[in-house]
């Protein structure tokens, strides 16, 4: 995870395949139980940005970016993000699922 360049994460497969995931996408695809309902409400997919609020600069508002992760190589990784947000786990089902 390249969390001090803030380029995102980046997975090497078991299989060889190479995932990369940029930091916004994985935010807005966080699997917690109130992003997940936050999005069905709607109508978004995981890793779809939010609608802007009308009047909204989007240039001001700070690039998702996660503070700090936790996790090893058999387990999820939970990150924790600039806007105080830490509650998704990233299972490797689940990123595999957005496999690029």
């Amino acid at each position: 995870m390249n969390i001090s360049t803030g380029t995102g994460l980046d997975i090497e497969w078991k299989d060889g395949h190479h995932s990369h995931y940029k930091f916004p996408f994985l935010r807005d695809a966080c699997p917690c139980a109130l992003c997940a309902t936050s999005r069905s409400k709607s109508g978004r997919q995981p890793g779809e940005r939010p609608k802007l609020a009308p009047g909204a600069l989007p240039m001001f508002k700070e690039a998702a970016k996660p503070l700090s992760a936790e996790g090893r190589a058999n387990m999820p990784s939970s990150l924790h993000w600039n806007d105080s947000h830490e509650l998704g786990i990233y299972s490797w089902q689940f990123l595999r699922m957005f496999a690029m």
